[in-house]
């Protein structure tokens, strides 16, 4: 996973100071690491996994999606 830095400066094209742009540079950085903290959360690569499988394959395999979501997040829903 790749992330773009560009426009990283806080001034406008004509070189004024942009103050809103500086004061959610903060939160921006704080939301782009919580997407990264879960895209690399293991629970969510087991989701990813159970989507790839049909509802025919998780039958033929004797798994209930439902109940695999169940152990996969386990006490945290």
């Amino acid at each position: 996973m790749t992330f773009s830095t560009t426009n990283t400066t806080t001034t406008t094209a004509n070189g004024a100071f942009d103050l809103w742009a500086a004061v959610l540079r903060p939160f921006k950085a704080v939301f782009i690491g919580m997407i990264f903290m879960t895209e690399s959360d293991s629970r969510l690569k087991a989701v990813r996994k159970l989507q790839e499988i049909s509802d025919e394959e998780l039958a033929i395999l004797g798994l209930d999606r439902q109940v695999e979501i169940r152990r996969i997040f386990g006490a945290s829903l």
